[in-house]
């Protein structure tokens, strides 16, 4: 048996700038503010998205929604499976928490699921 691991987190930011809410996002995820590339590999059709090389098997994704530029997402993907030897995972453990408790204290991020 194999698990994996992901987690999503969603917010608005009025920087609407992709590039800047990335390097806030690898300072307080990698400790490093240029961990994120690949807007020329187009991982997700249509859907401005910069991502991570992969860490332990995970990668780190942050898409902006093309239509509310204000709109973000932080996704972490396991990709262990894609690494010889390794199955596609049966049990997933959710980190969505644990990704939102490290940008909980970005200002300028006002997360999706906030009632307030």
């Amino acid at each position: 048996m194999t698990f994996g691991i992901y987690g999503s987190v969603f917010f608005t930011c009025e920087k609407r700038d992709l590039t800047a809410v990335a390097e806030i996002i690898s300072e307080r995820l990698t400790s490093k503010n240029d961990s994120f590339g690949g807007f020329e590999n187009y991982i997700r059709d249509e859907v401005p998205t910069v991502y991570t090389d992969d860490l332990l098997g995970l990668r780190i994704i942050v898409m902006q929604n093309p239509d509310e530029t204000d709109q973000f997402a932080v996704e972490v993907l396991d990709r262990i499976h894609q690494y010889a030897g390794y199955e596609e995972p049966t049990e997933n453990q959710d980190i969505s928490l644990r990704i939102r408790m490290l940008l909980n204290d970005c200002e300028s991020f006002r997360f999706m699921d906030d009632d307030d």
